[in-house]
């Protein structure tokens, strides 16, 4: 396998300047044999995204001790091409893989992250139920709302005798109910009638 600095020797003859202009980025690309130091190491880095990212490291030009402006794509693309013909993408490094059974390990996660998440919802569901009882606690005494519907319910429904009742007695009743008739002739809407109760409140009948 070919040196970083027998690579950086290669850019001196392409692009001129010294082999200390190029030396850097072309131990970069080598860096993986501290991982495995025979040609799998060039997985990581000898492919089109491995360029780019060179780029992202070392900046998109570099300028060399010439005074020449050289972009750090070609030194990756002359690197890469001088070791494998050609520059792979990361796809064609990874289609070579041959997958282990330690690879997929992904069921038994899921279940694990599953049972978690139910862990989680369970915990947040027993927390607004214990909510619930507090506030349901700390509520003032007075009636229900079923004890309200079961009173409104109780209520007589005067209006077969109101429509029988003389206007005598129609015109006591509006008056100690504070009751008022309003008719929109021209609408041609329902009579509307508004009450005013015991306590205050004024609302339609």
């Amino acid at each position: 396998m070919a040196h970083s600095f027998h690579h950086a020797q290669s850019s001196v003859r392409k692009w001129g300047g010294a082999v200390e202009d190029y030396l850097a980025i072309h131990a970069w690309f080598e860096e993986p044999k501290k991982i495995v130091a025979d040609f799998r190491h060039r997985a990581l880095r000898h492919q089109a995204e491995g360029i780019f990212l060179a780029e992202q490291v070392f900046g998109v030009t570099i300028t060399t001790s010439a005074g020449r402006e050289i972009l750090v794509r070609w030194i990756g693309e002359q690197h890469v091409t001088e070791d494998l013909g050609f520059t792979p993408s990361a796809a064609d490094w990874l289609r070579r893989i041959e997958p282990a059974p330690w690879m997929n390990r992904s069921r038994r996660l899921s279940r694990a992250l599953a049972k978690q998440r139910i862990d989680e919802l369970n915990a947040r569901r027993n927390a607004i139920d214990e909510r619930t009882r507090q506030l349901r606690a700390a509520r003032p005494a007075g009636p229900s709302a079923d004890d309200i519907e079961a009173l409104l319910d109780s209520v007589p429904d005067l209006r077969p005798v109101m429509e029988e009742a003389p206007p005598e007695e129609l015109a006591d009743l509006f008056a100690a109910f504070d009751l008022t008739a309003t008719y929109d002739k021209e609408q041609r809407a329902p009579l509307r009638l508004a009450g005013l109760s015991r306590t205050g409140f004024r609302g339609d009948l």
